[in-house]
């Protein structure tokens, strides 16, 4: 990632921590001890991308990929 797009991230990661910090206090009832910590959402946010990235990488490595003779082997075979 090059440098500007990472100060990008930085800084919309920020302003998503500051307006929940700044304009959603006390607006609504917390269900579980974790909405009450500020930047909470934009955490779960990027946890759930990074989650959802690693896990599509897995899967495009490990179920989706073949090998580069994977039609020519079928062939030997009869």
């Amino acid at each position: 990632m090059s440098r500007r797009w990472l100060q990008v991230f930085l800084g919309a990661l920020a302003l998503s921590v500051a307006a929940d910090y700044f304009l959603l206090r006390g607006q609504s009832q917390v269900a579980l001890w974790g909405f009450d910590l500020w930047g909470f959402f934009a955490l779960f946010g990027l946890a759930g991308c990074l989650a959802l990235i690693a896990v599509s990488k897995a899967l495009g490595r490990y179920w989706l990929d073949q090998g580069e003779d994977y039609y020519e082997a079928g062939d030997r075979d009869g």
